[in-house]
């Protein structure tokens, strides 16, 4: 099962708390009206499936994933689950018009003053478990650069399902490398190399650890939702970064 997030932003006009989505066309009203009253609905400005991200705003699946499938040593949040903030505005005509959900649980909040003060630059050591062909992938080329697999799984299981140490990966096909690159050049883009392993090795995976700097780790929200919400707090709020804030939930 997963866990998706509900964000919401505002900021401070005056007295009092705004909302700052702006509202798009509902692509289902016409199609669906009675589930879909609203011909129009607020557009989020962050709605992806990120859970590093969730585990540093709100210590949500922070080093683990479903059913507490270890993911790595996770990442030291922002701040402490907060709930809602005063003056969120359940009440307002706006909230109560727009059907969008606030989510189940975790609730909590960040002025972006705290988002722009906290240090992206921190390092998390990540965890997951690779095919035999991703390992390979992975050893000759993006952890000599620092970076993580291109794919990986959390957790995996079912018939014919093998888990090897990484000694033990990399033992076999270092040997199937040998046998199948006698007479070829190169070490593991040969033809014969990936039958092999694909015909050896299916359903063969080994669990892998790397780093990521957490503004990496972010991915959109951190390259394009913190810049947008500095250019809100420029637009409404004359660059005053307290003034401007994120109000968030989650299911699962």
């Amino acid at each position: 099962m997963g866990t998706d997030i509900h964000l919401r932003v505002q900021y401070r006009d005056g007295d009092a708390w705004a909302f700052a989505e702006r509202y798009v066309l509902d692509e289902y009203h016409e199609r669906y009206p009675k589930d879909y009253p609203n011909p129009t609905k607020p557009e989020p400005w962050y709605d992806e499936r990120n859970y590093d991200l969730f585990a540093i705003l709100a210590d949500v699946r922070n080093g683990y994933g479903f059913a507490g499938v270890e993911t790595g040593m996770g990442f030291v949040p922002i701040a402490e689950q907060r709930g809602f903030p005063d003056g969120f505005g359940f009440e307002s005509d706006e909230f109560l018009s727009d059907g969008f959900s606030m989510g189940d649980h975790s609730h909590s909040w960040l002025l972006a003053s705290e988002l722009f003060d906290y240090d992206w630059s921190q390092v998390a050591v990540k965890s997951g478990l690779v095919t035999a062909w991703e390992y390979e992938s992975w050893r000759n080329w993006n952890k000599e650069h620092g970076r993580g697999p291109r794919d990986w799984c959390d957790g995996v299981g079912g018939l014919g399902v093998v888990i090897l140490s990484e000694e033990e990966m990399a033992a076999k096909l270092d040997a199937i490398s040998e046998r199948t690159h006698r007479n070829h050049e190169g070490r593991w883009w040969g033809d014969r190399f990936q039958a092999a392993i694909k015909s050896e090795l299916d359903s063969h995976y080994t669990r892998i650890s790397w780093t990521v700097m957490y503004g990496t780790a972010a991915g959109a929200f951190y390259q394009e939702t913190m810049p947008r919400l500095k250019a809100l707090a420029r637009e409404k709020c004359d660059g005053d970064l307290t003034r401007v804030r994120i109000v968030y939930g989650f299911d699962s």
